[in-house]
């Protein structure tokens, strides 16, 4: 359990040992983070680069959905995206 002075919220992992859900039943925003262990130190020999490549394609469409498709039903559901290849591990 989380609390603070205005706010109280369940947190309960789920899945990955470094995963962890919030849920605050008073407001109606949302944040997920994660890293999955690995990163740029992982990339083979000769192909330097990948790690960061599968980082930038991340948000570039889903499913039926195009690039451009994709980063408009982003924009308009008011969510933001971020993902980023370090050395130890791939975020988001």
């Amino acid at each position: 359990m989380i609390t603070s002075p205005k706010h109280t919220a369940a947190a309960e992992q789920i899945t990955s040992p470094r995963t962890l859900l919030i849920v605050r039943p008073v407001t109606t925003t949302g944040a997920i983070r994660f890293v999955f262990d690995g990163g740029t130190a992982q990339d083979s020999a000769g192909k330097e680069g990948l790690a960061n490549l599968m980082t930038g394609l991340f948000d570039e469409g889903a499913g039926d959905l195009d690039s451009d498709a994709f980063q408009v039903t982003v924009d308009h559901s008011g969510a933001e995206m971020s993902f980023d290849a370090q050395r130890d591990g791939i975020y988001g």
